[in-house]
């Protein structure tokens, strides 16, 4: 996910300076991340690679908050539907 979505405030308890950060998402339970320090590969794919030991990482209510609040407002879109 891009951290960009991230407030930078004081709840905010993810450090991550990249612009990309991995995580493992389920509604309601903190949310394990992992912030690249060196290399990433597979980088604009949908399951990008960070070699051990080349990130760092933890688990965050707040990340899981804000990822709740995008997942709860998306729209969904009907494949079938023609603009």
């Amino acid at each position: 996910m891009a951290t960009f979505v991230l407030n930078n405030d004081d709840s905010n308890d993810v450090q991550c300076d990249r612009s990309v950060l991995l995580v493992h998402y389920n509604k309601g339970t903190p949310t394990e991340w992992r912030c690249p320090t060196g290399i990433m590969f597979m980088s604009d794919t949908s399951k990008p690679f960070l070699p051990w030991p080349d990130y760092h990482g933890g688990r965050s209510q707040h990340l899981t908050a804000a990822l709740d609040l995008l997942t709860d407002s998306a729209l969904r879109i009907d494949p079938d539907q023609k603009p």
